[in-house]
């Protein structure tokens, strides 16, 4: 039996959520991957913008100001564990299984991210792989609580 379900189990309501969440990952993966090509100098021109603009809230002081940088991280992988999560939760046939998958997937991301870096001209830092992983395991800690705890396997159905 596979982990997930097969599509020709699915209805057609569930393939479109399907294929719609696995573009969502794709596009996240991009996105963080893209990030990390970016020389030094135009990833901390991107970080000060949006300090910047941050700023007009926060005190320039804030910990959100000092930390720009470390949260980016920790919400980008976040969004990518909600993402990997949902998709977990509505189409897993053993979803303790997938998910711990997915947690492993995830440290190979944040790993494979930091390596990126180191060929765009700036530095990996381990911490980067432990703050990315963090957020990742966090907010899908969160969605699978919601979606098992919460929305028993009756109300998953789509």
């Amino acid at each position: 039996m596979t982990v997930f379900k097969r599509r020709s189990e699915m209805t057609d309501r569930e393939r479109i959520i399907s294929v719609s969440l696995i573009i969502i990952i794709c596009l996240t993966l991009l996105f963080i991957f893209f990030q990390s090509i970016l020389p030094p100098a135009a990833s901390k021109e991107e970080s000060d913008s949006v300090a910047g603009i941050l700023s007009l809230i926060f005190p320039r002081d804030s910990f959100i100001i000092k930390n720009i940088r470390e949260i980016a991280h920790f919400l980008e992988y976040g969004l990518l564990g909600v993402e990997i999560s949902l998709y977990v939760c509505f189409f897993a046939c053993k979803p303790f299984a997938a998910s711990a998958a997915s947690f492993a997937i995830a440290l190979l991301v944040a790993t494979i991210d930091e390596i990126i870096q180191i060929f765009s001209g700036r530095v990996a830092d381990i911490l980067d792989v432990c703050t990315d992983f963090s957020g990742f395991v966090t907010l899908s800690i969160i969605t699978y609580a919601v979606c098992f705890f919460i929305f028993p396997k009756k109300k998953r159905n789509l």
